[in-house]
């Protein structure tokens, strides 16, 4: 949220910065929709 108030008042120098904190985010979703699929299945490979 601070990158988008500090884009909007031009105080952003690193305008990449929204970018990778966007990946970032999408990356962690991904992994935590994986490990749920993996326990939804019971393919857990801890409970072995």
């Amino acid at each position: 949220m601070n990158l988008r108030f500090q884009k909007t008042t031009r105080q952003l120098t690193n305008t990449n910065a929204l970018r990778d904190t966007r990946r970032t985010i999408a990356r962690i979703h991904t992994v935590l929709k994986e490990r749920q699929i993996v326990r939804d299945l019971g393919l857990d490979e801890s409970s072995s």
